[in-house]
C-alpha cells in the first residue's frame, strides 16, 4: 500500500529521517502524511509548497556547513520519494502548481550543485539540466534565466568558456525587468565576468558598475529576493565575490583580493563556512602573487580555520594549490615552526635549542611540513647563531639536506 513503510521502501526511509534530524520529529511526519496524501489524489496547497521548501532549504544549509558530499544521496531520495509525487499531483490553483514546479527544481539545482562541488561535473550538468526543464515548466520570471547563469558560472570554472557568454546574456534577458534589483545584480556580475573572459574589459567593468548600483538600490528598498535567488545565500556576498573574479581576470589583483575579503567578511560564516573559505583562500593566493606573504599567510589560515569538518572536493583542492604556491618560499630557505599547543601535527616534540642559536620569528598562520593544520606557526628567514668559533651543524652536507634540516627543526 502506498505510503506505508516495509522492507521495500526501509533504506529510502531512513535516509529521510536522518536527513531531517534538524527538524521536530512532528514536522517531519507532516511532510511525510502531505505526500502520501498527494499519491492518493488530494488536492494540494500551499502547505505542501512551503514544507518542500523547507526540507530544500535544509539540505541548502547542511551542504554550506559541510560541504556537498554530504548528505547528497539523502537529498535524491527525498526528491524521488517525495517531491516527485507532489509535483505530479493535482493543484488548487495554477500559481500553487507553478510554486511547487520552482521548489522542485531548486532541489535539483541545489543536487547539480552538490556534484559539481564533489568533482563530479557531468552529473552536475545533466541536473542542471532537468533544473532548467522544471524551472520552464513553472513559468516564474527570471527562474529559468538563473540556472542559465549557473551552467555559465559552471563552464567559467572549468575553462570552457564557448557558450558562456551566450547563457549569461539569455539568463540575464529572461530576468531583466521582471524580477527585483538584487537578483537582477546577480545575473549582471555573472555576464560581467563572462565579458571579462572575452577580453571585453570596458564593458566587464561597466557591468560591474551597473550591478554594485542595481544591489545598493534594492538594499536600500529592501526587496524580496525569490527563493532560488538565494542558492548560495545573500545576495550582496555572492556579488562581491563575483566581482572578485572579474577583477581578477582583468589582472587588478589588488582589486580582487579586496573584493574576496570583503565577500568573506560579509558572509554568516557560521552558515556558509565553504564558500567563506574558498574566499579566502581565493584571497591568500592574490596577496602572494603581489609578493605579500605575511598577509597570505594569515588569510590562509583564516581559511583553514572555516575548513574543519567540510567534505568539498573544491576545498582539498584550494588546500593543495596553496601548498604549491608555498613551496618555492620554503625552498628559498623559509622555515616554519608549529606551536605545539595549538593543533595536531604528526612530528616529533621540539628539541630544546643551543644558547645563542637564534631560531625563526614568529609571524604569520601557515600549513606546516607534515600536512597537518596547525594554527600558530612561523615563517621567516633562518639566521645563523652568533657561535662560529665550532663546525656549524649541517655544514659540509648537501645544500637539499640541509634544507630539510632547517625546515624540520628551524636550524
Amino acid at each position: 500500500m502506498e505510503g506505508r513503510v516495509g522492507p521495500q521502501t526501509l533504506p529510502a526511509a531512513s535516509a529521510y529521517s536522518v536527513a531531517a534530524a534538524a527538524l521536530p520529529l512532528a514536522y517531519v511526519r507532516d511532510i511525510a502524511e502531505r505526500t502520501a496524501a498527494a499519491r492518493t489524489g488530494q488536492v494540494i496547497g500551499m502547505a505542501e509548497v512551503n514544507a518542500v521548501r523547507d526540507m530544500i532549504g535544509m539540505f541548502s544549509d547542511m551542504d554550506e556547513r559541510h560541504g556537498g558530499q554530504h548528505g547528497c544521496s539523502a537529498l535524491v531520495t527525498y526528491l524521488r520519494d517525495d517531491v516527485a509525487p507532489l509535483c505530479r499531483g493535482r493543484f488548487r490553483t495554477d500559481e500553487i502548481r507553478a510554486q511547487m514546479l520552482s521548489a522542485a527544481s531548486r532541489g535539483v539545482h541545489l543536487l547539480g550543485w552538490k556534484s559539481y562541488d564533489a568533482g563530479q561535473q557531468g552529473l552536475a550538468q545533466r541536473y542542471y539540466l532537468q533544473s532548467y526543464g522544471l524551472a520552464v515548466e513553472s513559468g516564474l520570471p527570471g527562474h529559468d534565466g538563473f540556472v542559465m547563469r549557473t551552467m555559465a558560472m559552471q563552464g567559467l570554472k572549468l575553462h570552457r568558456p564557448e557558450h558562456c557568454q551566450g547563457l549569461a546574456e539569455t539568463g540575464l534577458t529572461r530576468a531583466k525587468g521582471r524580477v527585483d534589483s538584487q537578483t537582477e545584480a546577480l545575473f549582471r556580475v555573472v555576464h560581467a565576468h563572462t565579458l571579462a573572459k572575452t577580453g571585453l574589459s570596458a564593458a566587464a567593468l561597466a557591468e560591474v558598475g551597473r550591478a554594485r548600483a542595481l544591489l545598493e538600490q534594492g538594499s536600500q528598498r529592501g526587496d524580496e529576493v525569490p527563493l532560488w535567488g538565494l542558492a548560495w545565500g545573500p545576495v550582496a556576498p555572492s556579488v562581491f565575490s563575483r566581482t572578485a573574479k572579474v577583477f581578477e581576470t582583468l589582472g587588478d589583483h589588488r582589486s580582487a583580493a579586496a573584493e574576496y575579503l570583503h565577500a568573506a567578511a560579509t558572509r554568516p560564516a557560521g552558515t556558509y563556512a565553504r564558500i567563506v573559505a574558498l574566499d579566502l583562500v581565493a584571497g591568500a593566493e592574490l596577496y602572494l602573487k603581489r609578493g605579500r606573504i605575511e598577509q597570505a599567510c594569515a588569510t590562509f589560515g583564516q581559511a583553514m580555520d572555516h575548513m574543519e569538518g567540510v567534505r568539498s572536493v573544491r576545498t582539498r583542492k584550494a588546500v593543495k594549490t596553496m601548498r604549491a604556491d608555498l613551496a618555492p618560499f620554503r625552498a628559498r630557505g623559509f622555515a616554519a615552526r608549529p606551536s605545539w599547543t595549538s593543533g595536531p601535527c604528526r612530528s616529533s616534540p621540539p628539541r630544546r635549542r643551543r644558547p645563542g642559536v637564534r631560531g625563526p620569528a614568529e609571524v604569520t598562520p601557515v600549513l606546516g611540513w607534515s600536512g597537518a593544520v596547525v594554527r600558530d606557526i612561523s615563517l621567516a628567514p633562518v639566521r645563523d647563531g652568533p657561535c662560529r668559533a665550532k663546525r656549524r651543524r649541517g655544514a659540509g652536507i648537501p645544500d637539499r639536506f640541509r634544507a630539510a634540516r632547517v625546515w624540520r627543526y628551524g636550524y
